[in-house]
């Protein structure tokens, strides 16, 4: 994940192996049920940077395809 040059909030990281997903309920479900399944998530990605983010990377999801 490669942040944007001198954006203070998010940094760039490399070799990320989990991703904190973060959609609406219909898609929480969808996730679920999919779970040691693929999936494909279209979203936007960005740092971890407060107690509520559990992973060092999280995707505000869009869409899934």
């Amino acid at each position: 994940m490669v942040a944007s040059p001198g954006d203070e909030l998010f940094y760039t990281q490399d070799s990320v192996r989990e991703v904190q997903i973060l959609c609406q309920e219909a898609c929480i479900k969808k996730v679920s049920i999919s779970e040691g399944k693929e999936l494909n998530l279209v979203g936007t990605l960005f740092s971890g940077h407060t107690g509520h983010h559990h992973k060092g990377v999280l995707m505000d999801v869009l869409s899934e395809k």
